[in-house]
């Protein structure tokens, strides 16, 4: 029985449909988001689930839609040869133009076209068809299962690794990236994001780089007169007291102040009393990252210790209030003065981490071990300058006006994108 030519064009152009409908989906379900499709399916979105069950199943999704798409090609092919025999005479001029035309048709409106719109609309177009997907997956199992089998006999023999590799974890780069990504496509205020990049950020700074500093640190020296000691204990404005003598290398323990106030109060207050209540104090490595520590401190429940160099030398003090500074600032940031250039003019012992507040979009070098700007710039240079001068120094430029015997006092910061020329020397 012979088809008609209405036959035929009706199959090609069915054909060509479900070849552009195949390829789309091909497109979108390699273009899927998985941590946006994770999170739908948090939410327990139906066709966020259903993708995930068949995305642990890589080859089997892929092997459905390439089976189809193929069949609707040959199909769309087939017909299109047919049409010809009935439309152009036989020849091999005739079979040629053929082709040409077929593919160019197939290139345009089955796999250009939408591809492009299966990539951007992925997540929408996956979740539509996502029961449909499910369905056909069912149907042909037999079929794609041969396929991959035989798939996965050559890799093996071409020694490629087979398995699914859609399910990888982020890493904290990725992540960050992600959230900065995130920050730049929105138009609303990015302070949340920031915070995001920062409480990511602990996974690469040390300890070091956001404690309080040995000179700021603030605790209770026991031979001092206890009047003294009961006078600072009313005075603080800490809920944690470090217990010392003489000086904080020989510290003895930490005392929580409400306790101190309870013995200051009831008039029991001495130097044996104070040892008593007070608690063992940690000791942390300054080397140890930061959200290595904070996750240590939550589990044994310890909201002070005391940071040591490799010396073993006492160089600052940890709480959580550090953590939080480190994530969204100071609470009291000092009043910053600005030049008519924009360049923000500080002191030497300005926090690496405060400048990157008041900067944001910059950061301090990954390879500088210092906390302060003083402290950047005298690891950077390798020695005490005899004279002012300028440098560039990863994101910032930083003009020296002001210094001592020991260190620089004052500096003018601008952020590089703002300041575009080349490094150069200001002599005195």
């Amino acid at each position: 029985m012979s088809v008609t030519l209405p036959t035929l064009l009706g199959i090609f152009v069915i054909s060509l449909i479900f070849s552009a409908l195949f390829s789309m989906l091909e497109a979108a379900v390699i273009a899927q988001d998985k941590h946006r499709l994770q999170h739908l399916a948090d939410e327990q979105d139906t066709g966020a689930l259903i993708m995930l069950a068949l995305l642990k199943r890589t080859d089997r999704l892929l092997s459905t839609l390439l089976l189809c798409n193929n069949l609707a090609n040959v199909t769309c092919a087939a017909s299109a040869t047919a049409i010809a025999a009935y439309l152009l005479p036989s020849g091999e001029v005739a079979l040629l133009l053929v082709t040409l035309i077929v593919t160019f048709i197939l290139l345009v409106f089955s796999e250009i076209t939408p591809k492009v719109i299966g990539v951007r609309s992925a997540s929408t177009i996956a979740l539509a068809f996502a029961r449909t997907l499910k369905l056909l997956t069912r149907l042909l199992l037999p079929l794609t299962t041969i396929a991959n089998f035989c798939s996965n006999l050559l890799l093996r023999i071409g020694g490629i690794k087979t398995g699914n590799s859609w399910q990888t974890a982020m890493s904290f780069k990725e992540l960050r990236s992600a959230v900065r990504a995130a920050a730049r496509t929105q138009d609303d205020n990015h302070q949340h994001y920031h915070m995001v990049d920062k409480t990511l950020r602990l996974n690469e700074l040390t300890v070091e780089k956001i404690m309080t500093p040995r000179h700021l640190i603030i605790g209770i020296n026991l031979n001092d007169d206890m009047e003294i000691i009961r006078q600072h204990i009313f005075e603080t404005r800490h809920n944690k007291l470090l217990l010392f003598t003489d000086n904080i290398d020989h510290s003895c323990g930490v005392l929580e102040t409400i306790v101190a106030l309870r013995l200051a109060y009831t008039n029991r207050l001495s130097t044996a009393a104070l040892k008593a209540a007070g608690q063992e104090v940690e000791y942390i490595p300054a080397a140890a990252t930061a959200l290595q520590q904070l996750q240590h401190m939550r589990q044994e429940k310890k909201q002070l210790a005391l940071v040591v160099d490799g010396s073993g030398r006492i160089i600052g003090l940890l709480t959580f209030a550090d953590f939080a500074t480190a994530i969204i600032g100071a609470d009291e940031t000092p009043p910053v003065h600005k030049r008519h250039d924009g360049a923000l003019l500080l002191s030497g012992n300005t926090p690496l981490l405060q400048l990157e507040q008041l900067l944001p979009g910059t950061q301090a070098p990954a390879n500088i071990d210092a906390t302060t700007i003083n402290g950047m710039i005298l690891e950077y240079v390798g020695f005490l300058p005899e004279h002012l001068f300028c440098l560039q120094l990863h994101d910032w430029r930083l003009e020296i006006s002001q210094m001592d015997d020991k260190s620089v006092q004052r500096v003018a910061v601008l952020p590089l994108p703002l300041y575009t020329e080349d490094m150069d020397t200001i002599a005195d």
